[in-house]
């Protein structure tokens, strides 16, 4: 990681030791070079997030709106003390300007909450954490799998007899080229790094299409089908890429 590096961490004061292992992080961040910022509600953060642009941001489901915060007795009128859509909101609303690595972490799992992160734009969302070291090494897979980690000379990525060069993104049954598209080519790219994994739809969207995925969106399972299907005509097996209904796919 660069000196340059920054990472935004929105978590209402009060509340930092609740959840496990975050200020260990943030004392590693700061150890790994990163420009670690602490921000204490949505707008604080939003505006930290467009005048410095982070690497990184990390943001706790409880965080509040501005708004609400400055009233003491009661909060304001359709808000509540604890905005559960803050976390929400900042993550939506910093995708639509920022390329960051973004984190959700939740005290309970919420299933519900989990896909709303996504759908907004989370790269990964963390709940119920035991080991003080994995929240660093999901940040650090986070940065593997960015955009940035794919640099001229590293090894082709390769399945039997399909391999992929990530430098160029050409593709390969047997050593015959298959012509796929861009996102065809990512989406293959994604899978084929994380074989065996199950990539749920609102990661490979963000990932591949640069957009936020809604639950009625059928792209990735169109260029999915279509990547299928080109692969199929060289003789790849269609089973390797295995779908999970309403989640994602997995390249096994």
């Amino acid at each position: 990681m660069s000196t340059e590096a920054r990472a935004l961490v929105v978590v209402p004061d009060q509340q930092i030791n609740d959840y496990p292992f975050l200020t260990e992080t943030i004392e590693q961040l700061a150890n790994r070079k990163f420009q670690v910022a602490i921000r204490t509600n949505e707008c604080q953060g939003l505006s930290y997030i467009m005048r410095d642009n982070p690497d990184l941001i990390m943001v706790t489901e409880s965080i509040a709106c501005e708004k609400c915060q400055q009233v003491q007795e009661k909060p304001a009128k359709g808000h509540n003390q604890v905005t559960q859509n803050a976390a929400i909101k900042l993550i939506s609303r910093a995708r639509q300007s920022s390329n960051a690595q973004i984190m959700l972490l939740m005290q309970k799992e919420n299933a519900e909450k989990r896909f709303q992160a996504f759908s907004a734009g989370a790269n990964d969302v963390i709940t119920n954490l035991f080991c003080k070291d994995e929240m660093f090494v999901r940040i650090s897979r986070l940065f593997e799998n960015s955009d940035s980690s794919w640099r001229p000379g590293q090894q082709a990525l390769k399945a039997n007899h399909l391999s992929l060069n990530p430098e160029n993104n050409q593709v390969t049954w047997k050593s015959e080229p298959i012509s796929l598209t861009s996102s065809e080519s990512e989406i293959l790219k994604l899978l084929l790094k994380f074989r065996g994994e199950y990539l749920s739809k609102p990661y490979l969207q963000m990932h591949v299409l640069k957009r936020p995925y809604s639950r009625y969106d059928r792209s990735i399972d169109m260029h999915v089908s279509n990547l299928r299907r080109k692969l199929g005509k060289s003789g790849h097996p269609d089973d390797q890429i295995f779908a999970v209904r309403g989640f994602g796919y997995c390249y096994r």
